[in-house]
């Protein structure tokens, strides 16, 4: 059965010089998502129009922090 996801969209990241709360962009309701499916999450980056050129970087971590 293909999941239900109950995460509304967009989903905010927060920038900050520590690595802000984790934030959910998928969730999957009880006794939905067993089997295989393909989750394709789309980024967008928006940055303010009086930074600096140059280059930055950032890490995005993914977990499963529970299954069946």
């Amino acid at each position: 059965m293909n999941p239900t996801n109950s995460i509304g969209y967009p989903v905010t990241i927060p920038a900050a010089a520590a690595p802000p709360a984790p934030v959910k962009f998928y969730n999957a309701a009880a006794t939905t998502g067993t089997g295989t499916f393909n989750i394709t999450p789309k980024l967008r980056i928006s940055l303010p129009a009086n930074s600096y050129a140059g280059a930055y970087t950032s890490t995005l971590t993914f977990a499963i922090t529970s299954g069946p």
